[in-house]
């Protein structure tokens, strides 16, 4: 199974690929580098952060170019490219998270908003 992570934290990505050790992990760090990873490979789960710079934690404004939420809505216009993945918002953020859950289940997708702290705790049905 190939899993795509977006997430700036070193300690999250750490995470991610100690989680998921048997599958084929690519862990992209910015909104572009997730899109270009999304045009290249297929993908059974895609986990998307929202905050990917400092100056985004904690902040009302919205930087949709260079948040998670600019590959939700490119992923939404672009839905035929990854037609059988199952999506996962992990952020934490109160606000951009459900924007982009909202993006994304416009269209095919079977996205969820699960937040990182519960994300360690709940067993995440994965399916290929």
């Amino acid at each position: 199974m190939r899993i795509l992570v977006l997430e700036d934290d070193e300690n999250r990505q750490e995470w991610f690929l100690k989680r998921f050790w048997q599958e084929t992990v690519d862990i992209a760090t910015s909104a572009s580098n997730a899109i270009e990873m999304l045009k290249r490979s297929k993908y059974a789960v895609i986990f998307l952060d929202h905050d990917l710079e400092y100056q985004h934690y904690g902040s009302d404004s919205r930087d949709d170019s260079n948040t998670g939420y600019a590959v939700a809505s490119w992923l939404a216009e672009n839905a035929r490219l990854q037609p059988f993945a199952q999506v996962i918002v992990h952020s934490v953020n109160p606000s951009g998270a459900p924007r982009m859950v909202s993006a994304l289940s416009r269209t095919h997708f079977r996205a969820q908003h699960v937040p990182f702290v519960r994300l360690r705790e709940t067993r995440i049905g994965l399916t290929a």
